[in-house]
């Protein structure tokens, strides 16, 4: 990201894979290690960059920690901190201080990032008719037959909602969505199936389904011929039109950010990273400002559980953060809501 003299922002695309990320020292800029599409590491400088990344690979990226307080002579990929370009110092990409003997403080932010404790999540998914959806086994509520259920039986989520490509015969059914422990306990059935589960194959995937929503309906626990309705709707769901997706298997970005005991510290520091933008060093007066010029946004990136709320956040945050350090770390250069991005946790948006 460059800034014009104007003051607005050109945001300058570069679509490759990412090596390191680090500060130029004189003048203070953000530093991409990159491969090229020649397989050729370069690098490249910028005003500003925004860590838009999964908090796994996120530290991947800013884990050197160490300095060059002096232009570098060809340094190589994997020299203790420092990256590919000679010619100009390099600082760690994540600062807390400017200090070369301080490298501990600057330690925090990259442990705060890979100690985010990402969950398993799994869902699994199924087509359901209207006329099975809202049949007289299927409880009403309000005039409505029940649309969603959190439940106990290992299913922990279910969901009936309007099939979107055609709502007026089918309800695409969320038949489980599990997160953590309850993902876990599904590792042995995930791993005898692609993503689509659908037959020919066997149906492991969702006998183990059907289990766990298998007891009697609790309104007539005495007749042994009755079950519990989801487990009805369950049985009826279309075998044709079956998939299940989970994160941690498929090898992607895993499910979302959890806190764990412990861990409010390290998601509040990430979360609020970006008002090291007004930062002034009050232990050594005489330095000069941080000017960070690298600022996270990851759905991890919040003092709630991750997933979208941490996306939208830490993206405002990140670009406040922008906004204060192009005015010398000024936070009034904000209006009085934007301001709350660093004084509070009040939230900026009105919630009913």
């Amino acid at each position: 990201m460059t800034d014009r003299p104007s003051g607005n922002f050109r945001v300058t695309e570069v679509r490759a894979r990412v090596s390191d990320v680090f500060h130029r020292d004189s003048p203070r800029e953000a530093g991409i290690a990159l491969y090229d599409n020649t397989g050729f590491i370069r690098s490249a400088t910028f005003s500003y960059a925004i860590l838009a990344l999964p908090h796994d690979a996120a530290t991947a990226l800013v884990n050197r920690l160490g300095y060059s307080p002096t232009p570098l002579n060809d340094p190589e990929i994997g020299d203790p901190g420092t990256t590919t370009h000679p010619g100009f110092a390099v600082l760690p990409g994540l600062l807390l201080s400017t200090q070369p003997q301080e490298d501990a403080i600057n330690a925090r932010a990259v442990t705060a990032m890979s100690m985010l404790h990402m969950t398993r999540s799994s869902k699994i998914f199924s087509t359901i008719t209207n006329f099975h959806a809202s049949e007289p086994s299927v409880t009403q509520f309000e005039g409505a037959p029940i649309s969603a259920v959190i439940s106990d039986c290992g299913l922990a989520a279910t969901y009936l909602v309007p099939s979107p490509t055609d709502p007026n015969n089918f309800r695409s059914f969320l038949v489980s969505y599990t997160w953590d422990d309850d993902s876990t306990k599904l590792e042995n059935s995930f791993a005898q199936w692609p993503q689509n589960i659908s037959p020919p194959g066997p149906a492991t995937m969702f006998d183990a389904m059907l289990s766990r929503a298998y007891r009697q309906n609790p309104e007539t626990p005495d007749d042994p011929t009755t079950k519990w309705w989801l487990y009805t709707a369950l049985a009826k769901s279309a075998t044709s039109d079956r998939v299940s997706w989970d994160w941690s298997t498929y090898i992607t970005a895993g499910g979302f950010k959890l806190d764990m005991t412990g861990d409010t510290h390290q998601s509040n520091l990430c979360f609020r990273y970006h008002t090291h933008a007004q930062y002034n060093n009050r232990k050594h007066p005489e330095m000069p400002p941080l000017d960070s010029r690298v600022f996270l946004a990851s759905c991890s990136c919040s003092h709630l559980g991750g997933w979208l709320e941490g996306a939208f956040m830490s993206a405002v945050n990140a670009v406040a953060g922008i906004v204060v350090s192009l005015n010398q770390g000024r936070v009034g250069a904000l209006n009085a809501e934007a301001q709350k991005l660093f004084t509070t946790l009040t939230p900026v948006i009105p919630m009913n």
